[in-house]
């Protein structure tokens, strides 16, 4: 997975990190590409750490981000919980048992794009 998104990265000309954690949230496996900024190697296992949780994208937790109780979840988990774009759950039918989290894409659209490489890329794998 994290291959298929430095993949797409390479082919848009972006510098990206990638990570993919498990159903709760832990790092599986993170990859940074030469010329990626190091700050983003944090930001990818972060990402992926709402989809697990919440079932759905980074980007669509981050609708509830002004709610207090989310402002609550996020200080209660140390700052694990970043609502932007880039991270999307792994899951097969209605199980979710991972995500994937991308950073340093040129802006959050890309980020996504680089993390739905990611996906494909393990659906062409089965």
């Amino acid at each position: 997975m994290i291959h298929g998104a430095e993949a797409y990265a390479i082919e848009v000309g972006a510098k990206i990190s990638a990570a993919v954690v498990d159903e709760a949230g832990y790092p599986v496996a993170v990859g940074r590409m030469d010329g990626a900024s190091p700050h983003t190697t944090d930001l990818p296992v972060n990402k992926a750490y709402p989809p697990v949780n919440f079932w759905l994208s980074s980007q669509e937790v981050r609708a509830n981000q002004r709610r207090p109780w989310f402002r609550s979840l996020v200080i209660s988990r140390a700052g694990k919980i970043v609502p932007a774009a880039g991270g999307m759950p792994i899951a097969e039918g209605v199980e979710v048992f991972g995500a994937i989290g991308v950073d340093g894409g040129r802006d959050e659209e890309q980020n996504v794009l680089c993390a739905r490489a990611g996906l494909t890329a393990m659906e062409g794998g089965h």
